[in-house]
This record gives structure tokens, sequence and C-alpha cells, in this order.
């Protein structure tokens, strides 16, 4: 899925008319997952996907692109945000509002990155199921 940001979005702050998106693709993702039977994953894949678009909007600039990969064993959840920029995480005091979506990713993520060209933050969850799908 690719959309267009709004001029207000960037900088370190969403536009209102940008804010549905994080939910929108949250909700997007839970139904892929659904759809391919992951329920061990569902949740912890919504959430980052939804951190991921939010870091995009509020610091990479033009479209944001955001695509999920299956494999046998994982899910991988890329989000495009135009910035040459890479993210890094940042250590959010207790008080302060955001600040915390990378920090999130490293926690629950198997493991993450960003691309070369600084463009694309990506994530992985390894799927280990409790019971065999059938």
């Amino acid at each position: 899925m690719v959309f267009a940001r709004s001029n207000g979005s960037g900088g370190g702050a969403i536009a209102e008319e940008d804010r549905h998106w994080p939910r929108r693709i949250r909700r997007d993702v839970q139904a892929a997952l659904s759809c391919w039977r992951w329920p061990y994953v569902t949740a912890d894949a919504a959430l980052l996907a939804s951190e991921l678009v939010t870091n995009a909007l509020e610091h990479g600039c033009g479209d944001v692109g955001v695509r999920l990969y299956f494999t046998a064993d994982s899910v991988r959840i890329e989000v495009r945000d135009g910035s040459y920029k890479a993210p890094e995480p940042r250590t959010a005091d207790p008080w302060d509002e955001d600040g915390r979506g990378l920090r999130i990713v490293e926690e629950l993520a198997t493991d993450w990155g960003v691309s070369r060209d600084g463009t694309t933050t990506w994530c992985s969850l390894d799927w280990h199921p409790l019971i065999p799908t059938p």
C-alpha cells in the first residue's frame, strides 16, 4: 500500500488529516495475517506496522509505502518514508508523550533495520506456532 501524506506531516508532527493512517495500517495488517492464519504474531505485527508508519509520517517526506512479505517462518514489514536520514531509537523520559516507537520495534521484532539509502525501515517477526496449522 502506498499513500500520500498531507503537507502538514513531517518535521516531527502528524497533520490531523493523516492521523487515521497508523490505525488503518494496523487493521490492514491484522486482516492480512488473519487470512494467512498467523494468529500468534498478528497483534505484534499490527503494532509494529503502526509504529513504523507513525515514524514515517512524523519524520519522513513524500509518499509512505507499506509492504508485508511472508515466508514459511516469518513476516517482514517494510515502511518507506522517502527520507534519506536513517531513524535512530531515542530514550524517552517517563513523562514524554512520544519517542518510544523504535524501542517498541526493538523489543517486539525478531530483527529490524534500515535500508542502505535510509528511506525504508523494516522489521520481521518469526512465526512459531504453538499448534500446527491446517
